[in-house]
């Protein structure tokens, strides 16, 4: 027995929260860690635009292939979990253009169509009234806020190496020649 009851709206509100989270630490504060990591401000560049224009080529050529209600959640199942696998990997990442380019296209080919494929489903719900889709979506933009000023706060307490601590811990090691 589950303590709250599944819906449409319930799942996709906590969705929403969790992408836009997550979004909300990745969108500003990517290219914080990239700088960090060593990267002069032309290979950030390089790095941030190569995600864009993965993500623009994935909006336009994988997106519409979801367009029927029964591959809709399946497609968020797959985007999730290929996000959450890229995601993880960028704790590997090291100091280098063609790696850190990789980490950035793989993730905005995950994010690119997640939200147009979410917000699909959340219109097929709205349409079989049982969603109301402004609230469902006011989660996503709570929960982005909420994980931008979180990031920010600690970023200013603690330094651009607070964004991931463990790797600050490896990376020290690995300097030191452990």
């Amino acid at each position: 027995m589950s303590f709250l009851p599944s819906s449409p709206f319930r799942w996709l509100s906590i969705y929403y929260s969790s992408y836009f989270f997550a979004f909300g630490v990745y969108l500003p504060f990517w290219s914080v860690w990239l700088a960090w990591l060593g990267l002069p401000a032309n290979d950030i560049g390089i790095v941030l635009g190569a995600g864009v224009l993965a993500r623009f080529v994935v909006n336009l050529l994988v997106t519409p292939r979801f367009h029927l209600p029964e591959q809709l959640l399946p497609a968020i199942r797959w985007l999730s979990a290929l996000a959450a696998v890229v995601g993880f990997t960028h704790l590997l990442a090291t100091p280098d253009l063609l790696w850190l380019t990789a980490l950035s296209v793989a993730i905005n080919m995950a994010l690119g169509p997640a939200i147009p494929v979410s917000d699909a489903l959340a219109n097929h719900y709205t349409r079989r009234r049982l969603v109301d889709y402004g609230r469902a979506r006011l989660w996503g933009s709570l929960a982005f806020v909420v994980g931008s000023t979180l990031t920010g706060g600690l970023v200013e307490r603690f330094g651009e190496g607070s964004l991931f601590p463990w790797r600050q811990g490896r990376w020290r090691l690995h300097l030191d020649g452990v």
